[in-house]
């Protein structure tokens, strides 16, 4: 009996600390739309040579995943190649992440500062998909421009926290005329009541 009894009070303060850490990641990000909305803003400062974003003006993926890339790399070599590009990340962070996007989330981020946004309805995600599976990336992207203008079509994961609810990273990806795009890894950390950029690595670039 006595057992029994300790495997269940280790199984409630087991279930209680997560609970704790789930709660106090809720109250630094009050919800994804407001990080998406200020990642957006802080990188549209940003020269994008510099990991920056080309235009204040976004269309946004409906759904984004980490880069398809990764998914090949076998652990402990992935977690070394973001170690590499992102000397300052931590374990707890890196494992966030992946837990975060074993699912594609909805994007909908408040616009922040002069940043003006269209988010993509899976309709129309599905149909420039369609174009692009076909192979036709002039019909894509002259669609694509008669629609939307000369924005950048942009994609952005759901974010990782470290379990101190101090630093943050995320995927996003950004793609022009064409083939010309990156991706990128972007590392943050918690600066009062907002989260600042402390480094950005390309993962991929075309």
């Amino acid at each position: 009996m006595k057992t029994v009894w300790a495997i269940t009070f280790l199984a409630f303060m087991f279930v209680l600390g997560c609970g704790r850490r789930n709660a106090a990641n809720k109250g630094l990000v009050a919800d994804l739309s407001s990080f998406h909305g200020e990642l957006l803003a802080a990188l549209a400062k940003r020269h994008w040579s510099d990991g920056g974003l080309e235009s204040e003006t976004c269309i946004l993926e409906p759904e984004t995943t980490i880069w398809g890339g990764y998914s090949d790399v076998k652990e402990p070599d992935r977690w070394k190649a973001f170690q590499a590009g992102l000397p300052a990340l931590r374990r707890d962070t890196y494992d966030s992440l992946w837990i975060e996007n074993e699912r594609a989330r909805p994007v909908a981020p408040t616009s922040n500062g002069p940043m003006k946004l269209h988010v993509l309805t899976k309709a129309e995600d599905a149909e420039l998909d369609a174009i692009a599976r076909d192979g036709r990336l002039e019909d894509y992207w002259g669609t694509f421009r008669a629609r939307y203008g000369y924005a950048p079509r942009v994609g952005l994961s759901a974010p990782g926290f470290s379990k101190d609810g101090k630093q943050a990273v995320i995927y996003y990806q950004e793609v022009g005329d064409v083939l010309a795009g990156a991706g990128f890894l972007c590392l943050l950390s918690r600066k009062g009541d907002r989260w600042e950029i402390d480094e950005v690595c390309c993962v991929w670039q075309a």
